[in-house]
């Protein structure tokens, strides 16, 4: 499992797509000399920047409404082991709330258990690790750049912010017999 661990202060960033392949993962301090990009400019939203001397265009593409980009850090750090709460649920030491409970509330409904092989259902004694993942950052959105020209609408980083989020939202989205039927008549 994994749980977020609030920031210890709100950072607001930037996330940048560059045309080309960087062999680092991590971070880097940069200087104003090698990355200084123009604020956005004019009804599209572009910024302008030289990298290594090669003229970049970017287009600032903003996340789906109700959507806030999040940067977070994988760290060595569980929470308290998650225990069986004697009522057929998962506690976390400490935390005095079920995870169970936390689950349904999250899924809007009850949580089966599903049997395992011997005919019997989980073993809930079983200790579990909750993994902490530490914000870094949020964002609202994200930059994509090109070789001296912006970027087009359909460049394939652009559509997967600007359509993959609301499709998806729309397939994990559920509608009641009669918003059905009004849909269909429409």
């Amino acid at each position: 499992m994994l749980a977020l661990q609030p920031p210890s202060s709100q950072r607001k960033l930037t996330p940048n797509l560059l045309p080309c392949s960087i062999k680092h993962n991590g971070p880097v301090p940069i200087h104003p000399r090698y990355w200084s990009p123009t604020k956005p400019s004019g009804v599209t939203k572009t910024s302008t920047s030289y990298l290594r001397g090669r003229l970049l265009r970017g287009r600032h593409v903003a996340l789906p409404a109700g959507y806030t980009g999040v940067v977070l850090q994988n760290s060595s750090a569980t929470l308290p082991s998650a225990k069986a709460d004697g009522n057929g649920g998962l506690t976390c030491a400490g935390a005095g709330v079920s995870m169970v409970d936390r689950l349904r509330a999250m899924e809007g409904e009850g949580v089966e258990d599903e049997e395992d092989e011997d005919g019997e259902g989980p073993e809930l004694e079983e200790v579990m690790a909750v993994k902490l993942l530490e914000e870094k950052g949020r964002f609202e959105e994200v930059v994509v750049w090109g070789h001296e020209a912006v970027v087009e609408a359909d460049d394939e980083f652009v559509r997967g912010v600007e359509e993959w989020v609301g499709f998806a939202q729309a397939m994990h989205e559920y509608s009641t017999a009669s918003e059905m039927a009004v849909k269909e008549a429409a």
